[in-house]
């Protein structure tokens, strides 16, 4: 549309104010985000918001070419871009040029996945152990309300505005982040299904793509199955998660000393990491013997027993509806 309108009536180009630019021609990128920020914030002039955006885009596109450019480009001064950013450093410096795509058919890539991921046992029902104590009933009861817009709004906020959309539907989160519409029409949505406690079909089906991590393409287990979920169950789920923490955190159900992952605020691998190495500082220090054990569970996650998730939500005190809402969201997932 404006290239029709730039051909056919010509385009300008307004010339930016010399006090805008003496007054941002020092700004680095993190300086450039922040006056953005700022302005957007306060209700700055629109021009001068146009403005910063605009070298911020420039700024931005001309840092993405020089790392394209990393490994190949002899006159970039490494020291400096390590310094800047060493974790941008590494990923481009070790990323691989060329997806690797697999060599076997559909029928074996759902031969071994089907294989991978059946249930064991699949009626076999799950007991917490009589020496692990009983929880104490819950001092705060748990917050059935569906989820607000403001807890919506800052869950998109939150989500990564460069991750990969579906292809069931091509939705990308930055629609949503940008358009208070679309966010109030998927609140609506969201509140709707909490309420009736069953996930829309429509929501379990998702999209598994297969990234290769090593070893011969003709074999199905050389490759990690990632799924990509729709924008809606992603949001709900998050809401689900949410709540759930929530509930178990105000009544003191998380031991902490022992759960690591999946809790805020907290780097579990970081933590562990320092342990080992003061545990083997001390080693060192002391010349002893050190023998450290790295457990890696096959399939972890894909191997979890739906009625063993049951019977922990039983031993947390996690109401009938939102354990509903969960097996409905096991029942009949496809991808």
């Amino acid at each position: 549309m404006y290239d029709y309108f730039a051909q056919n009536f010509g385009s300008s180009e307004s010339v930016p104010d010399n006090s805008l630019q003496n007054k941002y021609k020092d700004f680095e990128i993190k300086d450039l985000k922040k006056a953005l920020k700022t302005l957007k914030s306060t209700n700055g002039e629109l021009d001068e918001i146009k403005y910063v955006s605009h070298i911020l885009r420039d700024k931005l596109r001309s840092n993405n070419n020089n790392e394209s450019s990393l490994d190949s480009s002899q006159s970039l001064n490494h020291d400096k871009y390590i310094g800047k950013n060493f974790c941008g450093y590494v990923k481009n410096i070790l990323r691989k040029k060329d997806t690797i795509l697999p060599s076997f058919n559909m029928t074996q890539c759902l031969s071994h996945f089907t294989k991978t991921f059946a249930g064991i046992h699949p009626n076999k029902l799950f007991n917490i152990p009589s020496w692990i104590p009983a929880l104490s009933d819950p001092e705060v009861q748990f917050d059935l309300d569906p989820p607000s817009y403001q807890q919506v709004t800052n869950i998109i906020r939150r989500t990564k505005a460069s991750g990969s959309p579906c292809p069931l539907d091509q939705l990308f989160i930055i629609c949503f982040k940008r358009c208070p519409f679309l966010r109030t029409y998927l609140t609506d949505l969201i509140r709707a299904v909490w309420l009736s406690g069953t996930i829309p079909s429509e929501w379990k089906k998702a999209c598994t793509i297969l990234i290769h991590k090593k070893g011969d393409t003709n074999t199905p287990s050389n490759f990690r199955p990632i799924t990509l979920e729709t924008i809606p169950l992603k949001v709900f789920t998050s809401c689900l998660r949410n709540a759930m923490y929530s509930f178990l955190t105000v009544n003191n159900f998380i031991e902490h000393n022992i759960q690591k992952g999946f809790t805020s605020n907290m780097s579990g691998t970081l933590e562990h990491t320092a342990q080992m190495a003061n545990i083997i500082n001390k080693a060192r220090i002391k010349q002893r013997s050190l023998v450290i054990t790295l457990l890696d569970l096959k399939n972890a996650f894909g191997e979890v027993h739906h009625y063993l998730i049951t019977s922990v939500l039983d031993y947390h005190h996690i109401p009938e509806h939102v354990k509903l809402i969960i097996k409905s969201l096991y029942t009949d997932f496809k991808t």
